[in-house]
């Protein structure tokens, strides 16, 4: 078992494919609780690009991680209430420093400080569960899969990207199961950089063409491919 290196760097396999895939490869990341499906990874002109696409957001090559898949994160809505973020918060600095990008080696959602907390506090006013508790950096709530199914104990949460990209994160996105007796928030804070993780990109077409500098997102059953 090994792992391969998606991102613009001269070692990913990305990279190494060169013009065999013409800068064109998406994926789609079946749901965690369904053991008996796997993800999927498509190269070339096999790959899904669908729907409005976003931008990448170029980091000056002497910035730190500049190989990243940057995007521009405009604003989060909870159940269409905007939380009204400025549009250039999620834009990385002069320096390199900031930003948000999208990355399938990070398991959880990390946002800025100050968005996690009025994030945080939004989805708590949502929630209907019981016995709210924190763990850490965790939010929790006593429930379970259930619950993230039902439609209603827990709120949609949007994310807004560049480009009139909207985004609408299922319950299972955005909350993970813990020992089938709590529910718990799958995004945490950082005061570094803002990561997208595979969390929040399951069951969806994430798809990416490194020459147009465009980065596709929709919704998909990826158990099905």
């Amino acid at each position: 078992m090994g792992l391969i290196g998606l991102d613009m760097g001269p070692l990913s396999i990305v990279s190494q494919f060169g013009e065999l895939i013409d800068g064109m490869f998406s994926h789609c990341l079946a749901r965690y609780d369904n053991p008996d499906s796997s993800g999927r990874i498509f190269f070339g002109k096999d790959a899904v690009l669908l729907g409005t696409p976003t931008p990448m957001i170029i980091n000056p090559e002497s910035a730190p991680d500049h190989n990243l898949y940057f995007v521009n994160l405009v604003d989060i809505s909870v159940d269409h209430t905007r939380l009204n973020i400025m549009p250039e918060r999620f834009l990385p600095r002069s320096n390199g420093e900031g930003g948000i990008y999208l990355d399938t080696g990070t398991t959880l959602t990390y946002l800025f400080e100050d968005v996690y907390n009025e994030l945080l506090w939004k989805v708590d006013e949502k929630v209907i569960l019981p016995e709210r508790f924190q763990y850490g950096n965790n939010l929790c709530y006593r429930g379970g899969k259930e619950d993230l199914e039902d439609g209603k104990s827990v709120p949609m949460v949007t994310f807004h990207f560049e480009g009139d990209l909207n985004i609408d994160l299922q319950p299972w996105n955005t909350f993970h199961d813990w020992y089938e007796e709590y529910v718990c928030l799958a995004i945490q804070p950082t005061s570094h950089r803002s990561i997208i993780g595979v969390w929040a990109q399951q069951d969806m077409h994430v798809g990416y063409h490194t020459k147009e500098k465009m980065i596709y997102i929709s919704p998909a059953n990826c158990a099905l491919l």
